[in-house]
């Protein structure tokens, strides 16, 4: 069975990064479905969005707009979503997680087996690794990427997951929801952009020389160098805990 898919997008003052959102969305979406699109929903912008959305709208034909003249939230978002968008799968992200649209080609597989598939974040550390942390039961992990995906991830659901949340009391969040659901969920974590990566830093062949390799050859050196003058009697050992500190931190 063929789903199909939409890329839930809601919008709110983004006029300088409306056409790279779309662009991006829509390239990575004509390679998973056959029936898709990407819906913005404009949540009350107050600057030029939703002008730029409507003059995107003329150039890419799966791209639609729907504004709302206040900010509404959430369930406003999903309410309009429902309404004009009658796809299969919706995908929706939370917080600075929103336009990266990679997560979606990783995702889609998972979804054509379950009913909701969560992209979570991974956590960062300056020194590029994290401390292994004891191990966590699938259902703990899933409890915890439900309840924190709007802060730091993604969502790939069924459209009768989010039905099932709007005909129940407003008062109810989706995380909520979700959580309490007896859905069939895969987590998924996802990386920063490799473009917000810091590049690591180049090491000199010296760098590697053992600690009682490198004063002996550094002495030779300058013996060599230095004709006539006097061979120094003792030659400072370079500090490698500094070295290995800054090589870590990419200085």
């Amino acid at each position: 069975m063929q789903l199909s898919l939409c890329a839930l997008l809601p919008i709110y003052n983004d006029e300088s990064a409306l056409e790279s959102m779309a662009a991006r969305c829509l390239e990575i979406l004509a390679d998973l479905a056959i029936d898709f699109e990407v819906l913005f929903v404009d949540d009350g912008s107050t600057d030029a969005t939703p002008e730029y959305a409507a003059e995107l709208v003329t150039r890419f034909p799966q791209l639609q707009v729907i504004s709302h003249p206040a900010r509404l939230g959430q369930r406003a978002v999903w309410e309009t979503a429902l309404r004009v968008s009658d796809a299969d799968v919706f995908f929706y992200c939370g917080g600075d997680a929103r336009t990266d649209a990679r997560s979606i080609a990783l995702m889609w597989p998972s979804i054509h087996h379950r009913d909701l598939v969560v992209a979570v974040r991974r956590p960062t550390s300056p020194l590029g690794w994290i401390p292994k942390l004891p191990a966590r039961s699938e259902d703990d992990t899933t409890s915890a990427a439900l309840a924190n995906w709007s802060s730091n991830g993604c969502l790939l659901t069924r459209r009768k997951l989010i039905e099932d949340w709007l005909a129940i009391p407003r008062s109810t969040e989706l995380s909520d929801h979700l959580s309490r659901s007896s859905c069939s969920c895969r987590v998924l974590p996802i990386s920063d952009s490799p473009a917000s990566r810091k590049p690591a830093r180049r090491v000199s062949p010296g760098f590697l020389k053992s600690p009682d390799t490198a004063p002996r050859e550094q002495s030779e050196h300058r013996g060599r160098t230095t004709s006539g003058s006097r061979r120094q009697s003792r030659v400072a050992r370079p500090n490698y805990v500094e070295r290995l500190r800054d090589f870590a931190l990419g200085e």
